[in-house]
């Protein structure tokens, strides 16, 4: 069973928010489209996914969705059955300078332990 976290850093200095988003699943949980849906929209109702965010200037359902897809296919190439894995989404939004910025970027860690 995939388990997620949400971690928000505020800072008020920058008005920016960087949140980090991981979900630990398997191989056969991420490369199944349902359960890959079904990881996605539990991290978007988990309470604090928003938490910083602008809904209207944020596409955070596409970018945890792209996430998760992009990690299966990287997943599909490489190991197989039975591996585990920690898929991370990164995002930093805010304005700084009074410009509105948004910086994503997403990694797929192998879990060896």
């Amino acid at each position: 069973m995939a388990r997620f976290d949400v971690i928000t850093h505020r800072m008020p200095s920058l008005q920016s928010v960087a949140k980090e988003y991981a979900v630990t699943t398997t191989h056969e949980e991420l490369c199944d489209e349902e359960t890959r849906e079904r990881m996605a929209l539990t991290l978007l109702a988990d309470q604090g996914a928003w938490m910083g965010l602008d809904p209207e200037h944020t596409q955070l359902a596409h970018l945890i969705r792209t996430t998760l897809t992009d990690a299966a296919d990287a997943a599909q190439r490489t190991f197989g059955p039975d591996s585990r894995y920690r898929v991370v989404l990164e995002l930093l939004a805010g304005a700084p300078h009074g410009d509105r910025i948004e910086y994503a970027s997403n990694r797929t860690e192998l879990i060896t332990d």
